[in-house]
C-alpha cells in the first residue's frame, strides 16, 4: 500500500481545500496522514478541523509550526518534526502545501532522499509585492528555499495560476521538470448550486451583497466596508453580509473590536465563521472579493461561480483568473474604493446583467472549476509520484 504525508500550514485550510482530495486518496489505496499546527485558541476551530480529519479515517499528526514565526530555532523545530514523521511513517509521497511546507520538505528530500515530493505552491501572499528593503530580503530568501526545493528528485510541482509560475520561470526557480497547472481545488458542483439560491428566495427577498474571507486588510475587507458604507446612503435597503473571522497571525488582521464596530453601525451583517458555506451563499445575489493580495486561486470564487453569483473582484492574479470581466461579473483595480463601489452599483441596478453573469458563471464552473477534476488530476500526480518511490499501485 503506497504511503502519503502530507503537511500542510493549517488544519482548517486543509479541510476547506485539501480533505476530499485526501478522502479520495484513502478509497484509491493510499495509507494518508495528515500534520499541521493545531492552536486551540483559534478563531479557526483548529480542534474541530482535526476532529473532521479524523472522522474520515485519516491519521492526523500536530505540526509545531507557526505561519508568522521567523524564529530560526522555532523554524528547526518544524524541520525537525516533520523529519521524525518521516522516517517513522516512511511515505512514498510528501505533499507539502504552502509556502514553508514546501521549502522544508524540498530541504529534508535533498538532505536525506526518502518520499517523492509533491508541492503546492498556493499563491504567493503579500511578500513578493512588496518593494522595501525588508521584502526584497525575504523575496531573496524564500525564491532560495523555492530553487532549492524545486532541484528534489522526480519532485511534482502544482501551480494554481499562470503568474506565479511566471514569477519563478524568470527569476530561475522553476526550470524543466514535472510541474502542473491546475488552476485551484476547484467546487463541489453538485453542493453549490443556483437551486440552492432559488428555493431561498423569499417573496420579500432584500438585494444581498456577500464577501466571504479571512477578516485581513490584504482581502480588501475595509474596501468592502467602505463601499457598502457609500452605497447604503443611496440605497438603504441593501444588505451586506461578511463572512470569516480574524487571523492575529496576519500583518494584515482587523482587529475583531473595529468588526463589530461595523456591526453596530448597521454597514454590515457579520457573521462570523460559517461552516455551511452553501446555505450561507444561498442568500447572497452578488458575491465580491476585492483582494489586493497575490492569491492562488481563491476556493470561495470557485464557489460563488458554482453558485451561479455574479463577482466583483480585482485585477489580482488568482482573481482575475476566475472572473471574465463583462461575462461573469466584473474586475477593478486592487485598492480602488471608487471603482470597487461603481461596479457594485452596476450590478446593484442592472438585473438582466446580474442574470446573464449568473448564468455565464455557473456554465464556466461547469466547464472549468469542478472539484471532480481537481481531485482526479491531482491522484493521477499522487500515482506517478508513488511510482517514481518505487510504491506498488
Amino acid at each position: 500500500m503506497p504511503r502519503l504525508l502530507i503537511v500542510v500550514i493549517d488544519a482548517p485550510f486543509f479541510v476547506t481545500h485539501r480533505l476530499p482530495l485526501a478522502v479520495a486518496a484513502k478509497k484509491d489505496g493510499f495509507n494518508v496522514h495528515v500534520t499541521a499546527p493545531i492552536d486551540p485558541a483559534s478563531p479557526r476551530g483548529d480542534e474541530a478541523a482535526r476532529a473532521t480529519i479524523e472522522a474520515q479515517g485519516l491519521t492526523f499528526h500536530t505540526l509545531p509550526l507557526k505561519r508568522s514565526s521567523l524564529n530560526p530555532l522555532k523554524e528547526l523545530r518544524v524541520v525537525w518534526a516533520i523529519r521524525r514523521l518521516i522516517k517513522s511513517f516512511r511515505p512514498h509521497v510528501l505533499h507539502c502545501v504552502g509556502t514553508k511546507p514546501v521549502i522544508y520538505g524540498g530541504l529534508l528530500t535533498r538532505l536525506f532522499g526518502g518520499p517523492t515530493p509533491v508541492f503546492a505552491v498556493t499563491g504567493l501572499g503579500t511578500v513578493f509585492m512588496g518593494r522595501g528593503k525588508r521584502h526584497r530580503l525575504r523575496q531573496r530568501l524564500m525564491r532560495a528555499g523555492f530553487l532549492n526545493a524545486f532541484r528534489a528528485p522526480h519532485c511534482q510541482i502544482i501551480f494554481q495560476n499562470p503568474e506565479d509560475e511566471e514569477v519563478f520561470f524568470d527569476s530561475g526557480v522553476l526550470k524543466d521538470g514535472h510541474y502542473h497547472m491546475l488552476g485551484g481545488v476547484g467546487a463541489d458542483l453538485e453542493k453549490f448550486h443556483p437551486r440552492l439560491r432559488a428555493e431561498r428566495k423569499a417573496p420579500d427577498h432584500t438585494l444581498t451583497i456577500m464577501l466571504a474571507a479571512r477578516l485581513i486588510e490584504a482581502k480588501g475587507v475595509r474596501l468592502f466596508v467602505e463601499a457598502a458604507r457609500r452605497l447604503k446612503t443611496k440605497h438603504p435597503e441593501l444588505r451586506f453580509v461578511l463572512l470569516g473571522h480574524s487571523d492575529p497571525e496576519s500583518p494584515t488582521d482587523i482587529g475583531r473590536e473595529e468588526i463589530e464596530s461595523w456591526q453596530r453601525d448597521g454597514i454590515v451583517d457579520w457573521r462570523g465563521h460559517v461552516d455551511d458555506m452553501p446555505t450561507a451563499m444561498a442568500e447572497a445575489d452578488i458575491f465580491c472579493l476585492p483582494s489586493h493580495y497575490r492569491e492562488g486561486v481563491p476556493k470561495v470564487l470557485l464557489e460563488a461561480a458554482a453558485m451561479g453569483l455574479p463577482v466583483v473582484t480585482t485585477d489580482m492574479p488568482g482573481c482575475r483568473d476566475v472572473v471574465t470581466h463583462e461575462e461573469t461579473g466584473l474586475v477593478v483595480p486592487p485598492r480602488d474604493e471608487g471603482a470597487l463601489t461603481q461596479a457594485l452599483e452596476r450590478l446593484i441596478s442592472d438585473a438582466p446583467f446580474r442574470e446573464r453573469a449568473s448564468s455565464a458563471a455557473r456554465l464556466r464552473a461547469e466547464q472549468e472549476f469542478s472539484e471532480a477534476h481537481f481531485v482526479a488530476k491531482s491522484l493521477e500526480i499522487y500515482r506517478q509520484a508513488a511510482r517514481d518511490a518505487g510504491a506498488t499501485l
